[in-house]
């Protein structure tokens, strides 16, 4: 039986058997080879030897035991009907797998080895780690061991983190999956002139997003809802506070009814006897909170003011009312001084006589 080389040689053109015997020894074999296997391909058909015993594709000086050469950029196509994939593995089966996969989704998947299951990241020299992720997902920015979904740890001093967008409204949510329940914080880059506002909103259980606070680009910051300091029992105040309140100045602005209706003409000033008889019977001042209510409600400062001032204004008609009558009786005490004096002088005058 003719030996596969002379089956070649016999079944090929004449031109083809005219050809260097090296040269058909080798065609042969490649031709062998990929009888069983699939067929390596290459422009016009042609193979050739690198100058050292690396491979080549597109340059026959191959530094590295596979190197790829090309233009553009598609240097490599990996493709076994949908699912593409690139195995990197060392001796010891440590390996990094690249997978690419096209069906109803495009996904790129980075999978690290079974052994050590960790990423890293290397930049700015071999032993330079910018970024790592451990088996368990946590990502690490300049640590090595991150104990977090996202751990950054900075060794300069400056912005480590930063969150940009060209007059846009950026948000960064907290919170349970999704955006339904939690916090989120807003950077408003759209809407607010150029206050450049930081907003922190709520998504409560109802569904609507609530603004707790906003902090305008000068530092003075808004408060939205209501505030408690010391206490979570806010009851219908704005501001709540468990202790006392330090303060040099306290401004109070109050409506429109401020206590100088006591001095209009129309104002029915109670007599001292109405007084007293009211506060035989209550025992407090009229128009005065009694010491129950006090306890029970607490006092409005504005309005306490007020009232108080009423009082003060009612007890200064009360002393004007009073000089007024003392002014009278020291006249006619005069007046009678100045007539006893005259009776005096006219029984003198009788009795000399």
């Amino acid at each position: 039986m003719n030996s596969p080389y002379i089956d070649v040689m016999i079944n090929f053109p004449k031109q083809i058997r005219r050809m260097k015997k090296a040269q058909l020894t080798v065609f042969a074999m490649f031709w062998l080879s990929f009888s069983n296997a699939q067929i390596l391909f290459t422009p016009s058909g042609l193979t050739g030897a690198s100058t050292n015993s690396n491979v080549g594709i597109g340059t026959d000086a191959p530094q590295v035991k596979l190197e790829v050469k090309g233009t553009g950029d598609q240097w490599i196509l990996v493709n076994h009907g949908n699912v593409g994939g690139l195995r990197i593995q060392s001796s010891n089966s440590d390996r990094v797998n690249v997978l690419y996969r096209e069906l109803s989704t495009d996904f790129v998947t980075l999978r690290a080895g079974h052994d050590y299951g960790e990423l890293k990241f290397i930049a700015g020299g071999a032993n330079s780690e910018r970024m790592r992720i451990d088996s368990d997902g946590n990502i690490g920015i300049g640590t090595k061991d991150p104990q977090s979904r996202l751990d950054v740890q900075s060794t300069q001093n400056g912005k480590s983190l930063r969150l940009l967008g060209d007059n846009l409204d950026l948000d960064f949510h907290i919170g349970h999956n999704g955006t339904s329940h939690g916090f989120y914080w807003r950077y408003k880059g759209t809407g607010s002139g150029n206050l450049n506002d930081l907003e922190l909103w709520s998504n409560n259980q109802n569904g609507n997003d609530l603004m707790v606070y906003k902090v305008h680009q000068d530092g003075n910051i808004f408060f939205q809802q209501n505030l408690g300091i010391g206490t979570e029992s806010l009851g219908s105040h704005q501001l709540a506070v468990e202790g006392s309140i330090g303060a040099r100045e306290i401004k109070v602005e109050v409506g429109p009814n401020w206590s100088d209706f006591v001095f209009y003409d129309e104002y029915k000033l109670r007599t001292l006897e109405e007084v007293e008889q009211h506060i035989n019977e209550k025992g407090y001042l009229p128009e005065i909170p009694s010491k129950e209510e006090v306890t029970e409600n607490g006092i409005n400062l504005g309005e306490m003011n007020a009232k108080l001032l009423q009082k003060i204004e009612e007890l200064t008609l009360y002393l004007i009312e009073q000089n007024k009558q003392n002014q009278a009786q020291q006249g006619q005490l005069k007046a009678q001084s100045e007539m006893i004096e005259q009776l005096k002088n006219e029984v003198f005058s009788l009795k000399n006589k």
